[in-house]
Parts: structure tokens; sequence; C-alpha cells
């Protein structure tokens, strides 16, 4: 699949995504999947990649104790700019996951809501998250549906997504540890789907 044609899919869903959303329900499961690092958010340097239109960026931001400086990444200028208008905290960044315009070791966390299935070079994602965490960051790459849901909805949807398909945590967690990060916490159960590394 062409790396335009996934990039006009995203375009496009952009218009529609959130009312596709449950932001009731995608608070709650942040809440319990992020739990393990409320207190590493904290004041923190925060990357957010593949923010869509902002979902993420507002639970971050609106922690009792937010992080210092939150950085929203999305390559879909069309989600950066609904991103902009839900989280104007967020400091906006049009880019490529796999090629991330940072400086090394400027971030405590990086995180990705949804964008595990997503990557089509996952090892340069990998690699370059590596490069501009700080050592003992974390990179945390949390869903909030099931491996299941999301993997029957990509099967069904359109050509630009039908093969971007969440593999078992054992299995990212393997390639997570294949590019020199430290086990984090996981999950994989009927709500969600979790992996996590330490730098």
């Amino acid at each position: 699949m062409s790396e335009g044609s996934k990039l006009d899919f995203f375009r496009r869903l952009a218009e529609r995504w959130d009312g596709m959303v449950d932001p009731a329900g995608t608070r709650h499961t942040l809440e319990r999947i992020l739990a393990p690092w409320r207190e590493d958010f904290a004041g923190a340097a925060v990357l957010e990649v593949g923010c869509g239109t902002g979902h993420l960026a507002s639970f971050l931001l609106r922690l009792e104790r937010p992080p210092r400086f939150l950085a929203a990444l999305d390559f879909a200028r069309p989600m950066l700019e609904r991103c902009r208008r839900r989280a104007p905290e967020a400091a906006p960044v049009l880019g490529r996951a796999e090629v991330l315009p940072f400086r090394a070791g400027w971030a405590d966390i990086v995180i990705g809501q949804g964008l595990f299935p997503h990557l089509d070079r996952p090892g340069l994602f990998l690699t370059d998250a590596y490069r501009l965490l700080r050592p003992g960051g974390w990179l945390i790459l949390p869903h909030t549906s099931s491996r299941e849901a999301i993997n029957r909805v990509h099967r069904e949807g359109e050509e630009p997504i039908r093969g971007d398909l969440l593999p078992a945590v054992s299995a990212a967690a393997a390639t997570l540890a294949a590019h020199r990060f430290r086990p984090g916490p996981c999950r994989d159960d009927q709500f969600s789907w979790l992996v996590s590394g330490r730098r």
C-alpha cells in the first residue's frame, strides 16, 4: 500500500473521526490503562505520535498534574488542525512517526494511542523513539479497544488499513525488546491493548 493512499485515508477520516469516538468511554479506558504512569506524566516532556483529533492530548493536559510540555505529532494536517482546537496547549507538529523531528534525549515519554498497527516501518519508529527518549524514559503504545475489535474494524475497513493489524502483545513486546527497550506494563483484554518499554 502506498504511503500516499494511507495519508489520503487519514485526511478523509479526520472529518468523521470524532463522530466515531465515545469520549467518556475513551477517557475511562485511558485512566485505567495509563494509571501506572500517572506520576511519570506529571511535569514531563511528552511526545504524542499519531495524535489524531486530540483525544489523548486533551486527556493528558487535563490530568491533575499534567505534563509541562506536550508535542502532538500527526502526518495528516486535518487531524492536526482538529487536535489544535481540542488541545490548544499542545504544540502541533506535522510529521511522520518514522522520522521524528526532535533532538535526542529531550522526551520523558513517547506515547502513541492507536498507532502501532498503522506503522509501515515500525523498526524505524522504535529506533527514533529510543533516540529521543532520555535514559529511563517510557515508550507507551495503548489502544482503547480490544485487539479483536480493532483487527475486525481494520479488516472490514477501507483498503489502506485492511492489513494494519495488531499483533499479540507478546509479539509486540518482543519487537520493542529487539530495539533495546526494557519490558514495561502490557495488557491484552476485552477493553484494551497495551505494550510499553523503558529506555
